[in-house]
């Protein structure tokens, strides 16, 4: 039990339900279920939300669906046609999940195959936790910074790398582990990758009047449970994934300078 502002039930865990927002990544979207239905532990349920109104990718996804069903992980295929936009899905497909804990997943990873095997494990361990995020790399170079960057970005409170160190700045930019090697009590979850226990969402939900991809959506969000119940969020070194940072279906840089 955690009592800070308020009470939280919270014990052993066994399931995870999957929501996966997407927007015209088919290709990205379907390495992402591989590298689910991969998992030595595999999820009660995966939810994709479909912010493309216009197409359904669900023809597209039946032989995806097919082989998740006879392993036993039911899909679910939503196209959100009420408010196109990241936060929008993100609280569709709690809605809709029916698991213990709640992982979300950008539409571009690519999971370690024990992935979900580990984000058990430590939710069970302690029961005191309420979100957990796997450690990730990125393979787009672009993403990819120097030493004297790193140090640049650090002395003007820009996001930076900091050795096991995941943590919101005062300009609310926020820090990311540096070879991270322990499990890390974080301020915030990255959006890339982010799980809950499923009782967070009867006090928290994110917030739908950020826009499209939704800048910051995941701080916003974990940030606020942080502040809250401090002390209950963590990444763990074990669970590890990639994000690739696809280029597909992004913005263009004026309008994502707008929306930020």
């Amino acid at each position: 039990m955690i009592s800070n502002e308020g009470t939280m039930s919270l014990g052993n865990v066994s399931s995870v339900s999957i929501v996966i927002p997407t927007y015209n990544r088919i290709h990205e979207l379907k390495e992402t279920l591989s590298s689910i239905e991969n998992q030595t532990v595999l999820p009660k349920e995966i939810i994709i939300v479909d912010d493309n109104f216009e197409s359904s990718l669900e023809p597209d996804l039946r032989s995806e669906r097919h082989r998740l069903c006879e392993k036993g992980v039911k899909l679910r295929y939503i196209q959100n046609s009420t408010r196109v936009g990241l936060t929008k899905s993100r609280n569709i497909g709690v809605r809709k999940s029916s698991g213990e804990i709640t992982l979300f997943l950008d539409d571009d990873v690519l999971l370690d195959k024990d992935y979900l095997k580990h984000l058990l494990h430590f939710y069970s361990v302690h029961r005191e936790v309420l979100g957990v995020q796997g450690y990730w790399e990125c393979n787009n170079k672009k993403s990819r910074i120097s030493f004297i960057s790193n140090i640049l970005l650090r002395l003007f409170y820009l996001p930076h790398y900091e050795y096991d160190s995941c943590n919101v700045l005062p300009s609310m930019n926020n820090t990311y582990p540096l070879n991270l090697s322990y499990a890390t009590p974080c301020q915030w979850l990255s959006g890339c990758n982010q799980s809950y226990r499923k009782t967070i969402f009867d006090e928290f939900q994110f917030d739908e009047k950020l826009i499209k991809y939704s800048w910051k959506e995941d701080l916003d969000f974990s940030y606020s449970i942080w502040k809250k119940y401090p002390n209950t969020l963590y990444i763990i070194p074990e669970a590890r994934l990639i994000h690739k940072q696809s280029e597909v279906a992004r913005m263009p840089n004026e309008r994502s300078a707008y929306m930020k």
